[in-house]
């Protein structure tokens, strides 16, 4: 049977052992005159990138994600998150997976939890990074053979400003959240954002506080070469890590994870940043 004769939509699913690595289905096909044959393979994550306009009240992130999943058929495994609620929100002609991605970020200016969003073979999960993690220790004398080690207030703020616009009365209220012992450090490093105008004046604080205390300091990202691969290590677990070269110590979230396999030998490239 020629790869040509695949329909789109089919299945695959890849495995390593007792580990399930990947469950998708079959969105491009291609071959060239030499007879060779790509084919591309998406997991339900690729059927979020397509655009909606919801509405959701007093929701929480769990059941955010279970609304737009049900709307697009997919498949949901075990989704642990925040119990708190969001204020009413108005998505217009976004991504669905836009969606939930935002919804995951104001939940954690709203209450400081990260959590994150993934495929899990076949179901979307959502959980927090201490939740899934790695009993490795990442440091001297492991599996670790290089680094490179970044600290970047690029993206950092010492002074927050929200401005909350009423609708019906038009009156505009500015909020300022300021360090100034770090600006006087760092200079002035401003993050500006208008807020929902249904927030009222304590979630606004809130926000105010939790973005201050998220911004007001270097983001950190290390990434790291590994002789040994090991298929544990998937984005958005967490791992602890310990280089006493550069007074590294502590839980750090695997940002992205690039494992190469040939016959004979199984290495990783691994990003991770500061996750608290």
């Amino acid at each position: 049977m020629s790869t040509m004769d695949f329909p789109e939509g089919s299945m695959i699913a890849l495995t390593a052992g007792t580990h399930k690595l990947f469950y998708g289905y079959l969105f491009r096909i291609r071959r060239n005159k030499n007879g060779k044959h790509t084919l591309t393979f998406f997991d339900q994550k690729k059927y979020l990138l397509r655009k909606e306009t919801y509405v959701f009240q007093n929701s929480t992130l769990t059941s955010i994600i279970t609304s737009i999943a049900k709307d697009f058929e997919l498949k949901v495994g075990k989704l642990v998150g925040p119990s708190a609620k969001m204020p009413t929100m108005l998505k217009e002609e976004k991504t669905a997976l836009d969606i939930i991605e935002e919804s995951i970020d104001q939940m954690l200016v709203q209450t400081g939890e990260l959590t994150v969003f993934w495929d899990d073979y076949g179901e979307l999960r959502l959980d927090y990074p201490k939740n899934l993690a790695i009993l490795t220790i990442l440091g001297e004398g492991s599996i670790v053979t290089d680094f490179d080690y970044e600290r970047s207030i690029e993206d950092s703020a010492n002074v927050v400003k929200l401005l909350h616009e009423d609708g019906e009365s038009g009156k505009r209220t500015m909020y300022h959240y300021i360090d100034s012992n770090n600006i006087k450090k760092w200079g002035k490093l401003q993050y500006f954002k208008v807020v929902d105008e249904n927030l009222n004046a304590a979630q606004i604080n809130s926000m105010g506080q939790m973005l201050i205390k998220l911004k007001n300091k270097p983001k950190e990202t290390i990434k790291l070469s590994m002789s040994v691969g090991d298929f544990d290590f998937i984005a958005g677990r967490s791992a602890y890590v310990d280089l006493p070269e550069i007074k590294v110590k502590g839980w750090y979230l695997l940002e992205s994870v690039d494992h190469k396999v040939t016959a004979s030998s199984h290495t990783m490239e691994v990003e991770l940043w500061l996750g608290g």
